[in-house]
């Protein structure tokens, strides 16, 4: 309980020094503690769900999926919500796949989450999959503010994943979008955020930075769209039964309790805007013969940069996930 005493002794401060974000300190201890006590938040166990291919999209919200989706007819087949492990992308993959010999799969991803770092403090997710592709490795300007034409993008991600698929028919797929995480790179994100490269979620919260929410969300939902375009590119290329869902949702002003406060980004809160996900199952007439074999590693040189450290970390801190 030590640790929690000094994060207890850490939001007096922050509330001092602004209210909101003690406000948010305040929730953000509750459900540590919360968690600790209950055993964690009961939610949908993706591996053991039957799916060939599993398309995860960072950040998505159940609601904006549920509005949306309709817009793209060659997106056909059931949708349900699920609940979310977690709230925040590491520790749903570190609830999902730490531990796992997945030699049946292979994961493709925009999120550098799972890149192991040299010098990072966090603990390593131990996850073995047949094969890892960082599709965020590829060469592209670092910079958030050219996303559009690098990697943050989906279509290299579709790209990637469509090769995938190709070399490696007898496995299942994972493949994790960036978008709709921040950046938002649709035209009204970029009208809002211009000159913006870090995650504003902070300047959100404290006031220090104002945008109504009607707004934000539809900065946000142009970059569901954008995902979901990239999405109805790639599912023609695979076989098998797919399934679209997120690894959790997105606060836009959203009432954070029990310490009411307005949150934004995906802090560590168990409320039903960031654990409420779609699960959405793609209409299929065929399935994979999965068979698993011994992992292969990283199977593409031209994703295996000198500089992948670096470009790992920069990822993280274009995300919002470590300071500059």
């Amino acid at each position: 309980m030590l640790s929690e005493c000094r994060t207890g002794l850490q939001l007096l401060e922050e509330h001092a020094r602004n209210p909101k974000k003690g406000m948010l300190a305040a929730n953000l201890l509750y459900y540590k503690l919360k968690e600790r006590v209950s055993g964690g938040v009961d939610g949908v166990d993706v591996l053991a769900e039957d799916w060939d291919n599993l398309i995860i999209l960072d950040a998505c919200r159940y609601d904006a999926f549920s509005r949306v989706v309709p817009e793209y007819p060659e997106i056909r087949g059931e949708l349900e919500s699920r609940r979310s492990k977690a709230p925040y992308t590491r520790e749903f993959l570190r609830k999902t796949f730490d531990g796992q010999k997945l030699y049946d799969s292979v994961y493709v991803t925009a999120n550098p989450q799972l890149y192991e770092l040299d010098d990072s403090d966090d603990d390593p997710i131990d996850a073995e999959f047949h094969a890892t592709v960082h599709s965020f490795l590829a060469d592209y300007d670092l910079s958030v503010s050219k996303a559009i034409r690098g990697g943050y993008v989906p279509e290299h991600t579709t790209e990637t994943a469509k090769r995938a698929a190709e070399d490696f028919p007898d496995k299942r797929l994972v493949v994790h979008y960036l978008p709709p995480h921040w950046p938002f790179f649709g035209e009204r994100g970029q009208e809002l955020f211009e000159g913006i490269d870090n995650a504003p979620w902070d300047e959100l919260t404290s006031g220090e930075l104002e945008i109504p929410r009607e707004d934000l969300w539809d900065a946000y939902v142009e970059n569901l769209r954008i995902a979901l375009d990239a999405v109805s590119d790639l599912l023609p290329a695979l076989e098998g039964k797919t399934v679209i869902t997120a690894d959790h949702g997105q606060l836009l002003g959203d009432l954070v309790t029990p310490f009411p406060v307005r949150g934004y980004g995906h802090p560590g809160v168990h409320i039903d805007a960031l654990l409420e996900v779609p699960w959405f199952v793609c209409e299929h007439d065929t399935r994979k013969q999965v068979v698993a074999e011994s992992p292969v590693g990283a199977p593409y040189p031209d994703l295996q940069p000198d500089d992948a450290g670096e470009r790992a970390k920069q990822t993280l801190r274009d995300l919002g996930y470590v300071p500059e």
